[in-house]
């Protein structure tokens, strides 16, 4: 049945979004396993999220680093302003390293996969690692402007319906000084891509979910927004206040009143 004409019972949503989360903690695993980084090997320097065609963030994996995550939240829209929906194809693969559009610094390489089912677009899945060189400077805080931090890479495809984009690949390699292990870095972040967008595919042929996921985890996110709009519903007709000893304040010992409304 299809997503749209399913009411979502509570417990159906809280199994949707633990296989949801399982999702992208199994694109998190694929990554730190391939990678060639120890940064993201062993440390776990990462972001692993799925998002709905339009470019919301749908899920995070709790593996990874706060700040990824935060600038990740975003970087879709940026994709989309560059490559539109209507323009993505099955197999194409976006990368960039735009400190000003995705994690902040170059040497943090962001991919972007377009996820199909049957020809029609249903999600997105990217990550953002730490590679393991990108020139420049060897120490990047060392820089004295963003350009000595190392090659910047601007939004494009890394593939393109599947084929790898060969004068990309020639640009990277030759500006790098450990080639090897940067270009096995990007693959990695491709498969760790691949590994999420096939998970989501299989539960969403599992569960009947044809048009991707975001019907049922905008239900649940209707469902989280009640209770706190009715707490504060309640909240709101009341004062709280409590008296408080600021310290150091003059006269000494002066107490403050703080009320919340």
């Amino acid at each position: 049945m299809a997503a749209e004409s399913q009411t979502f019972d509570p417990l159906v949503l809280e199994t949707f979004w633990s296989r949801l989360i399982s999702t992208v903690e199994q694109q998190a695993v694929a990554l730190i396993r391939t990678s060639f980084t120890p940064s993201v090997a062993e440390c776990g320097d990462l972001s692993a999220c799925v998002f709905d065609p339009r470019g919301y963030m749908l899920a995070q994996a709790v593996t990874g680093t706060p700040g990824h995550i935060n600038s990740m939240a975003r970087c879709i829209m940026h994709v989309l302003n560059e490559y539109p929906a209507e323009t993505l194809e099955p197999g194409d693969v976006i990368i960039t390293n735009d400190p000003w559009l995705t994690s902040g610094h170059h040497s943090d390489v962001t991919v972007v996969t377009p996820i199909f089912c049957q020809e029609k677009l249903v999600a997105f899945f990217g990550n953002i690692c730490h590679t393991a060189d990108i020139g420049g400077r060897p120490y990047g805080p060392d820089a004295n402007d963003v350009y000595e931090e190392g090659l910047h890479i601007p939004i494009l495809k890394l593939f393109q319906r599947g084929l790898p984009n060969a004068d990309l690949f020639k640009i990277l390699r030759t500006n790098v000084r450990s080639p090897e292990e940067v270009i096995g870095d990007f693959y990695s972040q491709v498969a760790g891509d691949a590994v999420g967008g096939q998970r989501l595919l299989e539960f969403m042929d599992e569960y009947g979910l044809d048009s991707g996921v975001r019907e049922p985890v905008s239900a649940g996110d209707a469902r989280t927004r009640v209770p706190p709009r009715q707490r504060w519903a309640r909240l709101q007709s009341r004062r709280l206040g409590a008296p408080h000893r600021v310290l150091g304040a003059a006269p000494e010992g002066a107490v403050s009143a703080v009320a919340i409304y």
